[in-house]
């Protein structure tokens, strides 16, 4: 058996036996590794509040103190690190129930040079695996938390303080926002700054299934439950257990699986489908839609009783186009994320493309604003990106809201028939009137709004 490819490797080693502990040291040594050695359990002790171990090689039955119990001393010090008990052939069972306990292994002796050294290797690739998972865990929940939530604006701010409350406890959280907003974003940081956040957080779109697929996908089912069954299913719900359940787009959710979703908040069981056994689930709730539930409450769309339950605590989520000192810091966000990605030397934006940016309505959100942003980054041609390579010619960029573009159509079009009707009766406005079909008064009125004088139409003049 070769060297564990990794350097310094710190094993500790603990029997009673000198023999024993003399022929394991050399080999490890020989294999590469710093190995600790003692011969009792209060000296084993002291090495590990004194040294980081990456393993722990422990004799069963030590002068001072039982192995089993050793082991439960040493993982209060060092919580992962992983133990192999040796043992005698008569004490096989025993050493069975200190793996049950939390040993990785058992050795029994005398042993083989060989079986040794391939116990330790599979305990230390285990023990990496672990610390892999345990960094990709800390990793994704330092991407969820709130502090990743890219914003400038004091709305959002007070919105995920309000949302960093209510994480600490197990309410049910209703999020509303339009499509685009980040709902599923805000629910993550919900969970990952729980006291769930070990456990998974399971999303579930009640969009895109039907009726029955949804109630599969919540409850499971049962073997035989229907044509295709073969097994069960013990379903999403199962699947969160001591987590959080995200339902994006509750609004869309059939009204007979509302009914089903209402006992599991109130109860916290449910019936796997086809099953006559409730199952007890521990989740909490984080709901999302980007309807109007009140709407859809009074259409008969959905359930009174349900509405109530999950909206005691509702955070919305406003659009972009209503906090547009966002959209600068998310843009700069999303453009050094894509830049570093595609290895572009993009530094920024031009101040026009900046102020079409800022200007935009942004009806998709910021899923659109990120979707612009990855275009742009893979186009441009220079340092920075220009309103070009964001904006096309088939892009509305100056789309505004219904109202405001209506006013501006109606405004423009009365200034053209004024100055046409003016020009027509050479500023008489008696004869405008009368031909307009408005008396005199409205006529100045609407002459003043747009700073028309009618003596300049006079011979056939006009202003324009």
């Amino acid at each position: 058996m070769g060297v564990i490819p990794i350097e310094n490797r710190r094993i500790l080693v603990i029997d009673d036996e000198p023999e024993i502990l003399n022929f394991i040291e050399i080999h490890l040594v020989n294999a590469g590794f710093d190995v600790l050695r003692a011969s009792n359990g209060q000296e084993a002790l002291d090495h590990v509040k004194a040294n980081y171990c990456d393993l722990v090689l422990s004799d069963l039955r030590l002068p001072d103190v039982d192995g089993v119990e050793l082991m439960q001393q040493i993982h209060t010090v060092q919580a992962s690190v992983p133990i192999i008990i040796m043992t005698a052939y008569g004490t096989i069972e025993n050493a069975v129930d200190a793996m049950r306990q939390g040993a990785f292994d058992y050795l029994t002796k005398p042993m083989s040079i060989q079986d040794l050294m391939f116990r330790i290797t599979k305990a230390l690739e285990f023990a990496d695996l672990q610390g892999q998972v345990r960094h990709l865990q800390d990793a994704l929940k330092d991407t969820h938390r709130f502090e990743s939530i890219i914003r400038a604006s004091g709305p959002m701010d007070r919105l995920c303080q309000h949302a960093a409350q209510l994480a600490a406890s197990d309410v049910t959280i209703l999020i509303q926002g339009e499509s685009g907003t980040g709902k599923e974003l805000l629910a993550q940081a919900v969970h990952y700054s729980s006291p769930r956040a070990e456990a998974p957080m399971v999303p579930i779109d009640c969009a895109t299934l039907t009726e029955t697929l949804l109630e599969n996908e919540l409850f499971g089912h049962a073997k035989g439950a229907y044509t295709g069954a073969y097994g069960s299913s013990t379903g999403l719900l199962s699947s969160a257990n001591h987590g959080s359940v995200f339902l994006d787009e509750i609004g869309d959710m059939p009204i007979t699986t509302q009914a089903k979703l209402l006992r599991v908040l109130q109860e916290r069981s449910f019936r796997p489908v086809g099953s006559t056994k409730s199952v007890s689930v521990d989740v909490r709730f984080i709901v999302a839609t980007n309807k109007n539930l009140n709407d859809a409450v009074r259409n008969n769309e959905f359930r009174e009783d349900l509405y109530y339950r999950i909206s005691a605590a509702t955070l919305v989520l406003p659009p972009l186009r209503e906090r547009p000192d966002d959209i600068a810091v998310v843009a700069r966000h999303f453009l050094g994320t894509f830049a570093e990605a595609d290895k572009r030397a993009i530094t920024g934006f031009s101040h026009e493309a900046m102020q079409q940016l800022i200007s935009y309505h942004w009806p998709g959100n910021v899923r659109e604003l990120t979707n612009k942003i990855k275009y742009a980054v893979a186009i441009a041609q220079g340092p920075q990106i220009e309103v070009g390579d964001l904006f096309t010619e088939f892009d509305e960029v100056d789309l505004k809201p219904l109202r405001k573009a209506k006013e501006e159509v109606v405004r423009s079009f009365e200034r053209q028939y004024l100055t046409t009707l003016l020009r027509a009766h050479e500023g008489s406005v008696p004869d405008a009137a009368n031909t307009a079909g408005v008396n005199r008064t409205n006529l100045y009125a609407l002459l003043r709004r747009h700073r028309l004088d009618p003596g300049t139409f006079k011979n056939g003049d006009s202003e324009l």
